[in-house]
């Protein structure tokens, strides 16, 4: 009699999704992003060994995938090709994501170098928009670039000067409509260097342009086209990288419609 009542006995349903726990906080387990207390030793192991644990397997699959793709293992065809290109581009872009959000924890863990060399900034502003003017041309865009007369300098690592660059004037590309112009302006004002990247894109409410460099913000709103998106990482990126070396960043209501995005940096002694 027991046995068969416990038998039939219904088991107890599970708690509602808002009362579970995902770990037990008074165990070992931390949250990955607050890791903020530890050593910096123990941070840049932990960065290097989530590092390794997301980025080799990564590596090896857009690895196979392209060689598949080059027709290393054999001859496709077309009906082959295409899921097979289509697979390759959602794996680079993958690969994109994990660089900038490890670089976005490399900043939040304090393991970038303060230290910078002097910038010419006209030159290097012009060597990025050329870059990507390559790009746009593809996309039915054109980049209008307006530079001082007299060279600016600041103090920065080139490879995150170049990554708060690129993060800015990649996202006016992608909400900009087709055969709009990019308009890129720098500047002296004082002590500082401004740079500003404007867009005739969809723009930003007021209220939502200082969420939109949020790590993972999106702002997307149903008239928008299919690349109208705002926010992710690469803005995100961008601020921790103005702030890392003295300056900051902030959107505005362009003049025509569309957002500019406004970079100031510190200029060096004779900039």
């Amino acid at each position: 009699m027991g046995s068969n009542s416990r038998k039939n006995k219904r088991p107890a349903k599970p708690p509602p999704e808002s009362d579970r726990r995902v770990a037990d906080p008074s165990g070992n387990s931390k949250p990955l992003f607050a890791f903020q207390g530890g050593a910096a030793e123990d941070r840049r192991a932990l960065y290097s060994d989530l590092s390794h644990l997301v980025r080799n397997p990564l590596n090896g699959l857009c690895g196979y995938i392209d060689y598949l793709f080059k027709g290393y293992a054999g001859r496709l065809t077309n009906e082959q090709l295409d899921p097979l290109g289509q697979a390759r581009e959602a794996a680079l872009r993958l690969q994109k994501s994990l660089d900038v959000l490890m670089d976005v924890a490399a900043f939040d863990w304090g393991l970038v170098s303060p230290e910078g060399e002097p910038v010419n900034l006209n030159d290097f502003l012009a060597s990025i928009v050329r870059q990507i003017e390559e790009w746009v041309s593809g996309e039915s865009l054109s980049i209008s670039l307006k530079l001082p007369p007299k060279a600016l300098w600041s103090a920065s690592d080139e490879k995150w000067l170049k990554a708060l660059l690129f993060e800015v004037i990649t996202n006016a590309v992608r909400v900009s409509p087709k055969e709009s112009v990019i308009d890129i302006r720098l500047w002296k004002e004082g002590a500082w260097a401004l740079f500003r990247v404007q867009d005739q894109g969809p723009g930003v409410p007021e209220a939502k342009r200082s969420w939109i460099f949020q790590p993972l913000a999106q702002l997307k709103r149903r008239d928008d086209p299919p690349k109208g998106e705002r926010g992710g990482l690469g803005l995100a990126l961008a601020a921790r990288v103005a702030a890392h070396y003295g300056g900051r960043i902030w959107a505005e209501g362009g003049s025509e419609g569309g957002l500019s995005v406004v970079i100031r940096l510190p200029l060096i002694k004779g900039g």
